[in-house]
């Protein structure tokens, strides 16, 4: 029997999202910053109003897209938007089951995550892949987030430091036991004493969410990931996750 979680507010904030985009994917409304603001403040609210996990990741990506969408405001990108709207359909498919597994192509989730980091990014920006052909049970949507916030935390960091050479690899092997995800980047990576996962943001704009949401999805799955700052600039995260449903030691 699947849990279920409670959604707070999430579900009327995920309706009003859509609607909106949608009008102004069909120009019949502009985007405004006035707008994008009260629906990020609903989704604040929102938050306010759940503890659960799985509720704080989709309000935390809503977060996320929204403020992509605010740097669209005198830029025209309809494909942009339908991803937005795609990633919403996702949120609202699953976001009522505490853990919803189904057999999924891991390489064909994070090449559509690639996909998307693409359209928010298209300026200096290089992510490459090495991605064996695997299927394995996932909840879906929760994967696909801790795909996204590795990304954009990768990005992000590159970004605000002023990386010059922005590149991201991710590789995904079939180890027997267990499936491997390597995520690298050549940012500056993690300063000492700081954990990445602990709610403490490691980007000076961040609010840490995306590191606890990165952790929460790999124990959900009975997984672990471990860290390290590579010798050349940048981190490497390496994620485990047992093909048998069970915490890796």
């Amino acid at each position: 029997m699947k849990e279920k979680a409670s959604s707070g507010g999430l579900p009327e904030v995920l309706e009003r999202i859509e609607k909106y985009l949608r009008a102004v994917l069909n120009r019949k409304e502009a985007l405004s910053n006035e707008k994008i603001h009260e629906l990020l403040l609903d989704a604040k609210s929102a938050m306010k109003q759940t503890e659960h996990w799985k509720v704080k990741m989709a309000i935390h990506d809503i977060g996320n897209l929204l403020q992509y969408v605010h740097f669209l405001i005198h830029v025209k990108d309809d494909e942009f938007l339908k991803s937005v709207l795609d990633q919403i359909h996702e949120m609202k498919m699953t976001i009522t089951e505490d853990y919803y597994p189904t057999k999924e192509n891991l390489a064909e989730l994070i090449k559509q995550e690639v996909q998307r980091a693409n359209l928010r990014y298209k300026n200096g920006l290089l992510i490459e892949t090495d991605l064996d052909n695997i299927e394995h049970e996932v909840d879906k949507y929760a994967f696909k987030s801790l795909i996204r916030n590795l990304l954009t935390n990768s990005i992000q960091n590159m970004k605000e430091n002023d990386t010059l050479i922005k590149a991201i690899r991710i590789k995904l092997r079939d180890r027997g036991d267990h499936i491997e995800i390597v995520h690298e980047d050549t940012g500056t990576g993690i300063a000492t004493g700081v954990d990445p996962f602990g709610g403490k943001s490691t980007r000076a704009k961040g609010s840490g969410t995306g590191g606890q949401i990165i952790k929460k999805v790999v124990e959900i799955h009975g997984g672990r990931i471990d860290w390290e700052n590579k010798k050349d600039g940048g981190v490497r995260f390496t994620i485990k996750l047992p093909k048998k449903r069970r915490k890796l030691k």
